[in-house]
């Protein structure tokens, strides 16, 4: 499926470039364009969803938790900046035995979802210990329903961006690793629980 869609989205870029092209054309290229990213980003997440299913991911190895949490935030300085969300750290030094790729993801999922549903002048407070992982938000809504949080296409955001899979990505990473990945709603905010 990536070939056929790196293929369509090649030609529509040597088209976009075309001279001969109107105004209305362009910005009729440009839409297929972000269509056909969308779709390839679909594809893609259903890929992983399926390799992790299918345990595809066999390699471990010590993970430094502190250095990957870093690593990730370093992604949303722009738009902790915009939004004015006060982040706060609590990382003690551990190490996390997994895929460093699952890992990255699971991670990755949880720390753009809590600045995604974030309110402008929000919190966001991030906690780790040698067993656990703690991410708190200040919502920009309201409690999730804890019986649709973790299926897969449920989604409680607007955002054309999302599909609504990554924390059914989130869930079945956890899941395969044999840790417990919790969701509360409490002093009005959104709490996600790792435990390793």
């Amino acid at each position: 499926m990536q070939t056929p869609l790196a293929v369509i989205q090649s030609q529509l870029e040597m088209w976009i470039g075309d001279p001969a092209m109107t105004e209305v054309q362009s910005e009729k290229i440009r839409m297929l364009l972000d269509a056909i990213q969308r779709l390839s980003k679909l594809n893609k997440t259903l890929l992983l969803l399926a390799k992790i299913d299918n345990q595809q991911f066999p390699e471990r190895e010590k993970n430094d938790l502190r250095l990957l949490v870093e690593k990730i935030l370093s992604y949303f300085e722009g738009q902790q900046v915009n939004l004015k969300i006060d982040l706060s750290l609590d990382l003690k030094p551990a190490f996390v035995e997994a895929n460093t790729m699952l890992l990255d993801v699971l991670l990755m999922n949880l720390i753009k979802n809590a600045f995604l549903h974030t309110n402008s002048e929000g919190t966001v407070h991030i906690r780790s210990t040698d067993s656990s992982f703690i991410i708190r938000n200040s919502p920009a809504g309201e409690e999730i329903p804890k019986d649709k949080l973790f299926q897969r296409f449920s989604k409680q955001s607007t955002n054309k961006q999302s599909w609504g899979l990554g924390l059914a990505i989130a869930k079945r990473i956890c899941d395969i690793n044999g840790w417990s990945l919790e969701y509360k709603f409490h002093n009005n905010e959104h709490v996600f629980e790792i435990h390793f």
